[in-house]
């Protein structure tokens, strides 16, 4: 783990987060849920402090089943804080590589014990997320019993409620200990109504680019189905480790995805990281700046999702009644202003994307001007950053600062006008961590922009308490003027 700082640092790599599996609770083989291993890990509280120190979150794997063989399984057993068989026994099934039993988060004293595990075997360390894992209740026994609050009930049919439970106490241990911070989490599993409280992936995907391909659609129907926050293991999951050419196209793809994450299992037992490939290692470096360049229009969408109920990445569709977009399109919407399409087959290095009717679309790389209703051919090999289209009739922002190790921001907003017209853009940050914003302590600006055919005018309002004097530039193609007013 010290190697992983090592090897980012010397390589000038930037990262924010680490998800930490399951073998720092392993007995021999088998993974026993908020068990430290202190051979492998001696110091639990050093090691949570050298990353958090780096500015990496950890982000722990927790489980929902103790094995039998788990050191505080006959203590619970006791206590009946497990689903239970119809006789009252513990219900035992096949949980990773031994056999276990599911806590019944409808006992109110499991939900309890479960919350408190989380704070004082990993919180206490200074750990402030969670990994909710294996969490999608595999009881198929109809006769298996939970207490559900008094009101038993079957087990098998009530599942998404014990994974929503179960989320649900994490998030409550982390807002105790962390009563001023948002808490983070991930969960595997739920149903939508989890998405009040964790972000969640695609599950165990395979290094294959059926994969890829699979995983884009996976993505469009969440983003339809109203769970916004999602992305996939990137490079794939499980089987052999991903070519050169499939790790790099996953990154693409994931860079306009909320959750950006490399994890993998690979069959020989290799871990896919960004520098799998000594000779991709710069193309995934290109790739790792325009995802950090993105985050600030990115935070921008994901704080219209909540705010608006819009997805953060979904099908053009979703916004143009236009018959030539085909349902099945490997184009997307990024929040409202960008499209982008990814190559999803091997050996492809180009792309055709219909620019929907309605609006035109400038190129982020030229700056060039294409007419809604046309379809645009654009070259993109695996080893270099995505192109995108912006909408006409926005103010995009673009983290410009140094992508290193000790990363920097400078937020930079290129106004893409209209031919002439009026429009509004909206533009949200804050301190990324604190809920101040909701007593309006954040930036909240407005551009009004107002365009004729000799000057392109911006008055920007700034309605949050927090201070803020925005840098504002014209897309290089167009020639008028730009006049910036900020009140």
């Amino acid at each position: 783990m010290q190697g992983f700082l090592d090897k980012i640092k010397d390589l000038d790599l930037s990262c924010g987060g680490f998800y930490l599996s399951s073998g720092y609770t392993s007995i021999g083989n088998l993974r026993c849920v908020f068990n430290w291993n202190y051979d492998k890990f001696p110091d639990p509280e050093k090691f949570v402090a050298d990353y958090n120190n780096a500015g990496i979150h950890l982000i722990p794997n927790i489980k929902p089943a103790f094995l039998t063989s788990h050191p505080m399984y006959d203590e619970l057993a006791k206590k009946g804080f497990f689903v239970k068989n119809a006789d009252g026994t513990p219900y035992v099934t096949q949980f990773w590589d031994g056999v276990g039993s599911y806590l019944d988060f409808t006992n109110s004293d499991t939900f309890d014990f479960w919350g408190s595990q989380v704070t004082e075997k990993l919180l206490d360390f200074g750990i402030d997320a969670t990994w909710n894992d294996n969490n999608e209740f595999d009881i198929k026994a109809t006769d298996a019993v939970a207490a559900g609050f008094g009101e038993k009930a079957s087990a098998c049919r009530i599942r998404p409620i014990l994974t929503y439970l179960m989320v649900l106490s994490s998030y409550k241990a982390q807002m105790k200990k962390y009563p001023e911070k948002r808490p983070f989490l991930s969960t595997r599993s739920g149903n939508s109504g989890v998405r009040r409280l964790a972000q969640t992936w695609s599950g165990d995907n395979f290094t294959s680019f059926h994969d890829l391909r699979f995983c884009h659609y996976v993505g469009m129907t969440m983003s339809l189905s109203g769970f916004y926050f999602y992305g996939h293991d990137l490079g794939g999951f499980s089987g052999e480790m991903p070519s050169e050419e499939l790790l790099l196209r996953w990154m693409q793809h994931g860079v306009f995805e909320p959750r950006f994450t490399i994890h993998s299992w690979n069959g020989d037992g290799s871990a896919t990281m960004p520098w799998s490939y000594e000779s991709g290692l710069c193309g995934a470096k290109a790739i790792l700046r325009q995802r950090k360049s993105l985050i600030p229009y990115l935070y921008n969408c994901a704080y219209n999702s909540v705010e608006n109920d819009v997805p953060v990445q979904a099908p053009p569709y979703i916004y143009y009644d236009d018959e030539n977009i085909d349902v099945n399109t490997d184009a997307f919407m990024l929040g409202r202003d960008v499209l982008a399409a990814c190559v999803l087959d091997e050996g492809v290095d180009q792309v055709s994307v219909y620019l929907p009717k309605g609006d035109d679309w400038y190129l982020n790389e030229t700056g060039k001007l294409y007419c809604g209703g046309s379809t645009v051919k654009v070259d993109l090999p695996p080893d270099k950053p995505v192109p995108y289209f912006i909408r006409s009739g926005s103010v995009f922002p673009v983290d410009e600062g140094e992508c290193s190790y000790k990363s920097a921001e400078k937020v930079v907003f290129t106004v893409y006008p209209v031919k002439n017209g009026k429009f509004t853009a909206r533009y949200f940050n804050d301190d990324g961590e604190s809920f101040e914003y909701l007593k309006n302590n954040c930036v909240k600006l407005e551009f009004d922009v107002n365009c004729d055919n000799d000057n392109v005018n911006v008055v920007v309002n700034n309605k949050g308490n927090v201070k803020f004097t925005p840098e504002i530039k014209l897309v290089s193609t167009d020639l008028r003027k730009l006049n910036v007013t900020v009140k």
